[in-house]
């Protein structure tokens, strides 16, 4: 079982995603803004965090920026919500907040794919072998 921690203002997409999370056996954790996302990282080490680009109270990038602050040991895969297609925007607004490509897993445009959300979450957690990672 991973803790993931899902940071989206509750959309259809939060709902579809918890619903699959739980049903793969995974505990999920919500957050509903940015802030409490971060707070939340911080407190319940996340082995995946899902994360929508555009919150009420920011953006997903500070989500980014702040597990990017982090050492490399400590930093759980993003997945990364937008319902941009236009990724091109995306990748200049890393670079001027100063986020690397690398600090994000994966990027998911609206409408989801629940399936393939399924297989890319069960695929990521098995390669990266984070199940159940708490503090030392």
């Amino acid at each position: 079982m991973a803790k993931v921690l899902i940071a989206n203002d509750g959309t259809t997409n939060h709902e579809s995603m918890t619903h699959i999370l739980t049903n793969m056996g995974h505990l999920v954790n919500e957050a509903v803004t940015g802030k409490d996302a971060i707070t939340q990282m911080e407190s319940c080490f996340p082995d995946l965090i899902i994360c929508d680009l555009e919150m009420r109270d920011g953006d997903g990038l500070d989500v980014v920026a702040s597990q990017g602050r982090k050492p490399a040991v400590l930093r759980s895969p993003i997945l990364l919500l937008t319902g941009a297609r236009d990724h091109v925007s995306l990748r200049r607004r890393m670079r001027e907040r100063g986020i690397n490509a690398e600090d994000i897993t994966a990027v998911f445009s609206s409408p989801i794919d629940m399936e393939l959300f399924r297989s890319s979450v069960g695929a990521l957690l098995k390669k990266t072998h984070r199940i159940s990672r708490t503090p030392n």
